[in-house]
């Protein structure tokens, strides 16, 4: 498991295929991942549940499912924001998922 729980932790991921996501297991400290592909606006996804309260759920996030069957490259980013129910910021990410 990829495990980062600082704020502005960063990684980037080259895949080639035609969608791109991530497996996570989402509990009580869940945070808010930042994400860009290719070098785009970034965009920003919760990834605190409504059962991240009392238990590490596994839950998969698609971030784009309509990109050119090409080379690509994905930019994550932990954000300075988290939801107000979550304890931290923490971002366990599982699997990649591409297409």
């Amino acid at each position: 498991m990829l495990v980062a729980e600082k704020p502005g932790a960063t990684l980037k991921l080259n895949f080639e295929g035609t969608a791109v996501g991530i497996w996570v297991t989402a509990g009580p400290d869940a945070g808010v991942v930042e994400y860009r592909i290719d070098g785009s606006k970034w965009k920003s996804q919760d990834l605190f549940t409504r059962w991240s309260k009392s238990l590490h759920i596994p839950w998969a996030y698609i971030f784009d499912a309509n990109l050119t069957n090409k080379p690509h490259e994905l930019t994550l980013r932990i954000s300075q924001s988290k939801n107000a129910q979550s304890k931290g910021h923490a971002v366990r990410i599982v699997h990649f998922l591409v297409n």
